[in-house]
């Protein structure tokens, strides 16, 4: 991608297997909305449209370029793994002040990258800057769930345990505050979050039960649910 080494430049970068790499920009959008660097996010954009078409990740609500955009720009935190020609995917977080909260905004993955353990690594790498409590999300997705039961000690809410903590309910509506939809503090679903179900079909992981819950517990009917979960995990591994 044109102009991508100018961009590694200004972040953090990480050599892994294979010669891929992760790039880590903290407070990306000075640097993305620069003059210099617009034909690379318009390209990058380009191709974040093309991953979220097909994620298995946190796909984003709004598909348009400006959607796209709002999840790689207005963010505090922006990694992506790439192999210095091609972006293969990306993680983007914000980071609530006065808190020691990680929210994950957005997750994508290409295609032909998928199933090598990117989306960790990058939430991994984007955790690194920070010493946090809480990894927090909204999902409709059982891979996501599986990836935040991988990263945590606990999480919530969740099939294995009983309840949600009512210590989570302030924190809940102020993540989700503006946000459409109806929060239940006591099961963290949001009734209709999003406008249309963000994949043609829910997603499915390895573990049957887990699946299950979520079909239960988001109203899935044909596959499809304008409902979601807010995951919250402690204990950061």
């Amino acid at each position: 991608m044109k102009n991508l080494s100018k961009f590694i430049s200004t972040g953090i970068t990480t050599e892994g297997e294979g010669g891929v790499c992760i790039s880590v920009l903290k407070d990306p959008k000075e640097v993305l909305i620069a003059p210099g660097n617009s034909s690379f996010l318009n390209n990058l954009i380009l191709d974040i449209q093309t991953m979220t078409a097909q994620s298995f990740g946190i796909e984003l609500e709004n598909q348009t370029d400006d959607g796209v955009r709002n999840h790689v720009v207005n963010v505090d935190a922006l990694a992506f793994i790439h192999d210095n020609k091609k972006v293969l995917g990306f993680a983007s977080a914000k980071i609530p002040k006065n808190e020691n909260v990680f929210y994950l905004y957005g997750v994508a993955i290409a295609q032909e990258f998928k199933g090598k353990g990117g989306a960790r690594s990058l939430v991994k790498a984007l955790l690194n800057l920070g010493k946090f409590s809480k990894i927090v999300f909204t999902s409709q997705n059982p891979i996501m769930f599986c990836l935040l039961r991988s990263l945590c000690v606990d999480v919530y809410p969740s099939p294995d345990n009983n309840g949600v903590p009512d210590r989570f309910s302030v924190l809940g509506k102020t993540l989700l505050d503006n946000r459409p939809g109806k929060f239940n503090a006591k099961t963290l679903v949001i009734n209709q979050l999003y406008g249309k179900c963000l994949y043609k079909t829910i997603p499915r992981c390895r573990q049957n039960n887990v699946n299950i819950w979520f079909d239960s517990s988001l109203n899935v009917q044909d596959g499809i649910t304008r409902d979601a979960f807010l995951f919250i995990g402690e204990g950061i591994k």
